[in-house]
């Protein structure tokens, strides 16, 4: 996975530290110096500076997201580098230095957060963990996130027992709950779904379809995944 990143500041940071952990290319355009955080990193000498041509030769349309975040005195860069940046077809986000200018963003059709450390880590999470079957990711308590993971057809841990998986010592997360949507048919073939809430045990079977509540450090979540759906 690839992203492009402008900006500078603590969250900043905070998303670069967990893309890198991540194992993520990052490549990172900044007034600021961050080339002990990583290799991929152009020094500019002024965002304002950044025009059409500059991204074009960037090729941003073949990265899987581009993060703009930048501070209150850079607001008119940052409407002018994420325009610039949907005109040329790339998944655009916003980190926006507060809420008095989302109603800008609105308009311009960008998506965008205001920002927080909890939700820079969330964000992470979500650009990470969206290209697989996993609906959220969110924060829990402290280093830990929580996950609604859905089975597909073909998983590695359908019709396995729980237990016998051993998530803990291999990935260092729990399953925490377990949900399965059933279909009952009724008159005049018409069917009503119905969801079924699963206490998990270390007996409990997982099958395909299923959905469930994983909770663990970030790193571990991303594992379970990799585990599960990419590595063969």
């Amino acid at each position: 996975m690839k992203v492009f990143l402008v900006g500078e500041g603590d969250i900043v940071e905070i998303v670069i530290e967990q893309f890198l952990k991540s194992g993520v290319d990052i490549y990172l355009v900044s007034e600021n110096d961050y080339r002990n955080f990583t290799d991929n990193f152009e020094k500019i000498e002024d965002y304002s500076k950044l025009d059409r041509k500059f991204f074009e030769e960037k090729e941003v349309v073949n990265f899987d997201k581009c993060i703009v975040s930048l501070s209150d005195e850079n607001i008119l860069d940052m409407i002018n580098i994420s325009t610039i940046l949907l005109e040329q077809g790339a998944d655009v986000l916003v980190i926006l230095p507060s809420k008095k200018y989302e109603s800008i963003f609105n308009r311009l059709g960008v998506n965008y957060i205001v920002p927080s450390y909890d939700i820079a880590f969330r964000t992470v999470g979500e650009i990470l963990l969206k290209f697989g079957p996993v609906e959220n990711v969110l924060p829990f308590i402290e280093d830990y996130f929580v996950a609604k993971v859905n089975i597909l057809p073909g998983s590695k841990v359908c019709n396995r027992k729980v237990g016998d998986l051993d998530l803990r010592n291999r990935f260092n997360v729990n399953i925490l709950l377990a949900f399965k949507k059933d279909f009952v048919v009724l008159e005049k073939g018409v069917s009503k779904s119905f969801v079924e809430k699963i206490d998990v045990k270390a007996t409990t079977v997982l099958t395909e379809n299923m959905s469930i509540i994983v909770v663990g450090p970030f790193e571990g979540i991303k594992k379970f995944i990799d585990y599960l759906y990419y590595e063969s």
